[in-house]
């Protein structure tokens, strides 16, 4: 998934318009992804630090999940992609909240499917 930098639209992955035409059927452009059909809860966890990620792309993104239950910037400056991985305080900082979360969720009561 892309953030268009020109549009903010999430597409899928751009190879160029004549590869584009060969895996999206004919289309130059690559298709937009449709999240406001996603419905499963979902968590964003980011750091001020990610070269991959920015503030206000995580903004834009937040804005359009509509099943969006929570957006956490960890409180850590600098926190970046690697650190969610390696970094020493992880566990403080990430780990305990997602399991926290995770716990809320397994202790709320089945929704029976129809």
């Amino acid at each position: 998934m892309k953030l268009t930098q020109d549009e903010n639209l999430f597409r899928k992955y751009d190879y160029g318009e004549e590869l584009n035409q060969l895996v999206y059927d004919g289309a130059s452009q690559p298709p937009d992804y449709n999240l406001g059909n996603i419905t499963t809860p979902l968590y964003l966890f980011w750091g001020d630090g990610d070269r991959l990620i920015n503030a206000k792309d995580v903004d834009i993104l937040a804005s359009k999940l509509p099943s969006l239950m929570m957006n956490h910037r960890v409180d850590y400056e600098g926190w970046n992609h690697n650190d969610f991985v390696y970094a020493i305080n992880a566990t403080e900082l990430v780990y305990n909240l997602i399991i926290k979360e995770m716990e809320n969720i397994a202790s709320r009561p089945s929704v029976p499917k129809k």
